[in-house]
């Protein structure tokens, strides 16, 4: 009979529970140092680095949880303040965001008898419906600037200020609205906080903060819409987990699992290499191999193998062929390149003189090369770091699943043209069988094959042999804490 457990991995869930959260300390104590003196923040960071995550942690506290506050060494006091949480979609625009908001406050006010004893008049009458018929009369029109929604949202938060007062309650008000690199750029949210800021600097309130969460570029995109944007908002860029804080989140996934298991060292080691620092690949990673464990009181590198195997096949598969589509030719012929350099460290650093040696020739130069690479930067592909005392560039991907994708198609190519060939010539077969997995430039063409992979849909078997070919040099690799992602890629955005 199969037995059904329940994953200690958080693979599509916000890590809510802070003593799970993986620390980074100086972030996040910078954080609390802003949040302390009534200063709102802007998270920023890629995908999966854990944003919503750190936002959520951050509201904890508010709430009246100092486990995270602990951890950290902090001895202060946070006033408790009632949270408002919004993700955000393309669809939404000021005087939407406005109005979840005010809805949400309003139903979190008249929940608050719930958390007190006394009775709490002015809190039970609360009620936000003049201001939200307001808010539909102005959406109605055409055009409307964003500072009538800014002083709207900021004068009704004044008014819950002042309910709480009539209470003689001590609360504060925190509101987190995360993905909003998802907003349209033509709302103006930059021009929208300023105002919403300078107005309850106006009226003197104080304990009330955003926590606004999105992809690496979103700060230069706010300021850009209005300067003053760095001046009331402290950005905070997310960088990966260092690897004890990457270990810690392995660590307490195996203890807080029924029955609680162990990781072998060497299958927490492949995780922690290709996760990189990123929680979610930790996560993702580690829930594809305990479900594959054929011991649950041991996950394995073969069970980690397995799971690996599985997010290739369904999880991954679709998303990295939509990435291969969105790339012209030659870039994709950058990224097949790159995919063949080895080395025992994690992430993968590959030089440019290598790239050049592969890529230089008559049809490619080295301007038209350099342009590939820094528009693989710019699209999120790839990432780069200058390194003393030439300055000499190295290229690293910028999601380590990927490359280990990209480098199981080169094996696929690799196996389809001597089932081609077997097929045209059985002697040439049998000569070439016992050959290992290797892929020779000149004899096979990897972008035929990528083309036609991509154009037809083709799918080809990923199993663990072949996983194993591709990387075998992560039972050797070590992640390299010291390569700090510290390019100005927040230059980018991402639309």
């Amino acid at each position: 009979m199969n037995k059904l457990r329940k994953s200690p991995f958080k693979l599509d869930k916000i890590e809510k529970n802070p003593t799970g959260f993986g620390l980074r300390i100086k972030q996040i104590t910078e954080c609390f140092q802003n949040l302390y003196n009534n200063r709102s923040l802007i998270i920023s960071g890629p995908r999966g680095i854990g944003k919503s995550s750190l936002g959520v942690q951050l509201q904890n506290v508010f709430a009246g949880d100092n486990t995270l506050l602990k951890r950290c060494y902090i001895n202060e006091e946070f006033p408790n303040s009632v949270c408002i949480y919004k993700a955000c979609s393309k669809q939404d625009t000021l005087d939407q965001i406005t109005l979840d908001i005010l809805s949400d406050l309003e139903n979190e006010v008249k929940n608050l008898q719930l958390n007190f004893n006394c009775k709490l008049n002015a809190c039970l009458e609360f009620n936000f419906g003049p201001i939200k018929a307001q808010i539909n009369a102005e959406k109605d029109k055409k055009e409307y600037l964003p500072s009538t929604m800014a002083n709207i949202l900021a004068n009704s938060l004044i008014k819950t200020i002042c309910t709480f007062n009539k209470d003689n309650l001590n609360l504060g008000i925190n509101i987190m609205l995360d993905e909003m690199d998802q907003l349209n750029r033509d709302i103006n949210f930059g021009h929208f906080i300023k105002v919403v800021n300078e107005t309850l600097n106006n009226k003197g309130v104080e304990n009330i903060t955003f926590i606004v969460a999105g992809q690496t570029g979103i700060f230069n995109r706010f300021n850009n819409e209005d300067r003053s944007f760095e001046r009331i908002v402290k950005h905070i860029p997310i960088s990966p987990l260092d690897e004890e804080a990457c270990e810690y989140i392995l660590l307490y996934a195996q203890d807080k699992a029924k029955p609680p298991f162990t990781i072998q060292q060497n299958a927490k080691k492949m995780i922690l290499s290709l996760a990189s620092g990123y929680p979610y690949v930790i996560h993702l990673i580690g829930d594809a191999a305990f479900f594959k464990m054929k011991n649950e009181k041991t996950m394995t590198s073969i069970d980690v193998l397995s799971g690996i195997e599985n997010i290739l096949q369904s999880n991954k598969k679709e998303k990295y062929i939509e990435k291969l589509k969105h790339i012209n030719p030659f870039e994709r012929k950058v990224i097949i390149t790159l995919s063949q350099y080895h080395s025992n460290e994690i992430p993968v650093k590959i030089p440019i003189n290598w790239i050049l040696d592969r890529l230089l020739n008559k049809n490619n130069s080295i301007d038209k090369i350099q342009s590939c690479l820094e528009c693989l930067v710019e699209k999120g592909y790839l990432k780069v770091k200058s390194t003393p005392p030439n300055n000499n560039k190295l290229y690293y991907f910028a999601e380590e699943l990927f490359r280990v994708f990209v480098s199981l198609k080169r094996i696929e190519k690799y196996e389809v043209d001597v089932n081609r060939r077997y097929k045209d010539n059985e002697n040439y077969y049998q000569a070439n069988i016992d050959r290992p997995y290797q892929l020779d430039e000149n004899s096979y063409n990897d972008q035929y094959f990528f083309e036609h992979e991509i154009d037809n849909e083709l799918t080809y078997e990923i199993n663990s042999t072949r996983i194993d070919e591709v990387m075998n040099e992560l039972e050797e690799a070590e992640y390299d804490p010291d390569f700090e992602d510290t390019e100005l890629d927040i230059l980018y955005y991402d639309e």
